[in-house]
């Protein structure tokens, strides 16, 4: 049996691999309806996650309809009919008009004088801009 020389054998393997990957480059370009893969180059959506603290609050109370409570360091929130109250919370709102607000939340802290009190809170929005130094129950429509 004949020997083959080791460098006949790495120059007919390096010959097939070069054959087979010039092959599978020039595969896609005889194929018909062959496309490439280009970079999609529309904007896409970037998101963000921001937390805000209260810019401005206060209460006002329907027991006291002439008081401003914005400088109190507590807010009080009651449903009694005598004693209705609203809490009022700002945020500052630095949104452009291309942004848009997928999800927000309002995580409270509240504590309660009541034994075993379920508390509901609702949030709603502000039509209008208020000064927490004239808000009160008597003018809370304007």
């Amino acid at each position: 049996m004949r020997e083959v020389p080791a460098t006949k054998g790495r120059r007919t393997a390096l010959l097939l691999v070069v054959m087979f990957l010039l092959a599978d480059m020039a595969l896609p370009h005889t194929m018909e309806g062959w496309s490439t893969l280009e970079e999609d180059r529309s904007p896409s959506p970037r998101f963000a996650t921001l937390n805000h603290a209260i810019h401005a609050d206060t209460h006002i109370m329907a027991g006291t309809p002439n008081s401003a409570y914005n400088t109190s360091t507590e807010g009080y929130l009651n449903d009694d009919s005598t004693n209705e109250s609203r809490l009022l919370l700002r945020f500052p709102m630095n949104y452009t008009a291309q942004d848009t607000i997928l999800d927000a939340s309002i995580d409270l802290q509240c504590t309660t004088t009541e034994a075993n009190a379920d508390m509901w809170a609702y949030t709603a929005e502000m039509k209008l801009g208020w000064n927490g130094s004239y808000a009160s129950w008597n003018y809370a429509a304007s």
